[in-house]
């Protein structure tokens, strides 16, 4: 009932619409070493949204108390029902201050939680600091070449290694481990108090928080996977629009500016066995498709000119 009300108040929910209900189901859940750490992963579904959350539970208490909620924006409302959860690991964090007399202190729980659809699987790392510090998310999409799909059962973690471990249907044994950065938050249970711009004319300012290097790597790794995806599918603009992940529709300006050129920068430098010819050709061709790719899920028109710019800057010189 914790977890309903707090859900309800994360999405939105008003119970007294008619016919509206907030419904949650259970996908999977686990311990972390000890017992004292429960994480649980539930779908919620209000009208038509649908939505992934972890759940991050301490069990030294009776009964049992909610400690965070953490929305998976990686997966979009569309793609919510088809998704299954092949696994998840919990462990303690170790974290050691860099002192002239290093120090070991409780860093909270990381939790490994695995997803796959039926060609596609993608690891997220949720990092549970003490409180009242937020949370951290890292999405890392495998290879779907290596890892098309999970065999049941294939997911777990191992005393020697830190990370999950996953057995592809391909044969491949995948160790996937997030190395978190230092932490510089303070506490503060808003994760978007930090740094802040302004954009926009002097009449029509707006402050945009400055991203952190890690929620512009993840962002990256959100758009280089619609974009793959979009590519091997013939979408509509509304159907690309509803199938990106909820962190591109809500990321500002900033953050999607640097995102889209990460991006860029790994798609030219995909490895290419052609000849120098062929190969211009081909990333002239790549830029123009990402290019379009943008446009027609309506992230291009809320890059700023800078950013827009820069694009032309590269379509030139693969042009050259």
């Amino acid at each position: 009932e914790e977890a309903r009300v707090s859900l309800g108040d994360e999405m939105g929910v008003l119970e007294e619409e008619e016919g509206a209900k907030l419904h949650l189901s259970y996908v999977r859940s686990t311990f972390d070493g000890t017992g004292a750490a429960l994480v649980i992963v539930v779908k919620a579904s209000y009208l038509d949204m649908n939505r992934l959350y972890l759940l991050h539970v301490t069990t030294t208490t009776y009964p049992p108390r909610l400690l965070d909620v953490q929305f998976l924006n990686r997966y979009s409302s569309t793609l919510v029902p088809s998704l299954t959860c092949a696994g998840i690991t919990l462990a303690a964090v170790g974290v050691v201050t860099q002192t002239s007399q290093s120090q070991h202190q409780n860093g909270g729980y990381l939790a490994y939680a695995t997803f796959q659809t039926h060609k596609s699987v993608a690891v997220t790392a949720v990092h549970f600091p003490p409180r009242p510090l937020h949370a951290t998310v890292v999405d890392v999409d495998l290879p779907s070449e290596v890892v098309p799909n999970i065999l049941p059962g294939g997911v777990g973690g191992c005393a020697a290694l830190e990370g999950a471990l996953a057995i592809s249907t391909t044969g491949c044994v995948v160790h996937v481990k997030i190395t978190l950065p230092p932490s510089t938050q303070k506490p503060n249970r808003h994760p978007n108090n930090r740094t802040s711009t302004k954009t926009g004319s002097p009449d029509t300012q707006t402050v945009e928080s400055e991203p952190t290097p890690l929620q512009v790597r993840t962002l990256s790794n959100h758009l280089f996977s619609s974009y793959n995806a979009s590519k091997e599918r013939e979408q509509r603009d509304c159907a690309l629009m509803s199938s990106l992940p909820p962190s591109l529709s809500e990321a500002n300006s900033p953050a999607l500016d640097q995102a889209v050129m990460l991006t860029l920068d790994i798609i030219n430098d995909e490895p290419q066995h052609k000849t120098s010819h062929d190969t211009l050709t081909h990333k002239l061709k790549q830029h123009e498709a990402f290019v379009t790719f943008l446009i027609h899920a309506s992230l291009y028109r809320r890059l700023t000119t800078q950013s827009k710019y820069s694009l032309l800057d590269v379509g030139q010189k693969n042009l050259c």
